[in-house]
């Protein structure tokens, strides 16, 4: 999957805000780049959208708790920097291949979010059976891109949307 934005897609000022808190807490946690995990956690923090949505499936507290414990688990190895160099604290770029599947012109949380729960492999994918353990099986929603699709949107004056 090709991650490079390649001048046609242009990452939102969000977007940016939300890799440098990613940047951040990769920092932190003592990771050579940022990857999935960190994004996750960065959009957790910032508590925008993503979250709005993700707050009617689970709570916020317990998917960084879920995401957080994956991370310090025996098993878990944090991405690699990339072979090619990079500024120091890299977070390596999500949802480009999204956004123009939706059609869109730029590359939005949105995008990112929905590109790494598409990615079963990333520490988001694999914290949701996590998080929906407890729930019964009737009223557990199948896959948070299910969720995500069915959230209802209505367009702004602006141009921009907002989730109802």
């Amino acid at each position: 999957m090709s991650q490079a934005f390649d001048g046609v897609l242009s990452p939102t000022p969000h977007y940016y805000e939300i890799r440098r808190r990613a940047a951040e807490i990769a920092r932190a946690l003592g990771s050579p780049a940022g990857g999935a995990e960190h994004l996750f956690l960065g959009m957790l923090h910032d508590g925008g959208w993503p979250v709005h949505v993700l707050s009617r499936l689970v709570d916020p507290g317990r998917a960084e708790a879920a995401v957080l414990g994956i991370l310090t688990s025996p098993g878990y190895s944090p991405p690699p920097p990339p072979r090619s160099f990079v500024p120091r604290f890299y977070v390596r770029p999500w949802g480009a291949e999204t956004a123009a599947e939706m059609g869109d012109s730029y590359i939005g949380v949105e995008h990112a979010l929905l590109a790494m729960i598409r990615t079963r492999d990333t520490v988001p994918a694999r914290a949701w059976p996590i998080l929906t353990r407890w729930r019964p099986l009737s009223s557990r929603p199948r896959t948070p891109r299910r969720a995500l699709a069915t959230t209802r949107c209505s367009s702004r004056k602006d141009g921009g949307w907002t989730a109802r």
